[in-house]
């Protein structure tokens, strides 16, 4: 029996779990501005109703991001400070693969939106996949150059709505996902354990700088 405390934020707010096998057992979704003083207190909860204590955890798992900076740093923080105490194996996912793998398309862009007008984002074509970080303008150039039709994801799609639609390569489907649901980081992190590809290493943000060297 595997038990795993996975966190996340979908940028206005803070989702924890805790699951057994890979499926939730009990989640909480917080306000962001909760999140520091609510955050320990809710995991102790989680695991206090399953008679259980952070010795009974095989594993702390987070969204890394791209996304927000300051929160998201504080969170992994906390995470990385229980490592240092207890030393429950790390895992950390990618925001964009994790929200790739939640849709399962073939062809697609997958925005979060970053600082003023920039995006993050990974595209998916039949010529390859490429992560990076952009401004919108170079980014609306780079969609118009593709040989193929891309289904769009990512509170990105709304953010920039009109420029998106405007854009004959670019498929607006009936429901945009805005960020990976927390089923999908429970599932992967587990995977990813199973297969014991948990990190000795302190948990870090992925960085705008990382993404725009991205090519």
């Amino acid at each position: 029996m595997h038990y795993s405390l996975i966190i996340q934020y979908p940028y206005e707010s803070i989702d924890i779990a805790l699951c057994q096998n890979g499926s939730i057992v009990n989640s909480v979704n917080l306000h962001k501005f909760e999140a520091i003083g609510k955050t320990i207190p809710t995991i102790e909860l989680f695991l206090k109703s399953q008679q259980l204590n952070l010795s009974n955890i095989s594993f702390l798992a987070a969204n890394v991001g791209p996304g927000p900076y300051n929160t998201l740093r504080a969170i992994l923080t906390m995470l990385n400070g229980i490592y240092t105490v207890k030393k429950i194996p790390l895992i950390g996912l990618n925001a964009l693969d994790l929200l790739s793998e939640q849709i399962k398309k073939t062809n697609y862009f997958i925005g979060l939106n970053a600082f003023e007008n920039h995006i993050f984002y990974k595209l998916k074509n039949n010529s390859g996949v490429s992560y990076a970080a952009n401004n919108i303008n170079e980014i609306l150039n780079i969609i118009n150059s593709q040989p193929d039709k891309l289904i769009i994801q990512g509170n990105s799609a709304i953010k920039y709505e009109k420029q998106f639609k405007s854009l004959s390569k670019i498929i607006y489907p009936e429901q945009i996902v805005l960020f990976n649901n927390l089923e999908t980081l429970a599932s992967l992190s587990y995977q990813q354990y199973i297969k014991n590809n948990s990190s000795s290493k302190y948990l870090k943000p992925i960085y705008f700088e990382e993404l725009a060297t991205t090519k």
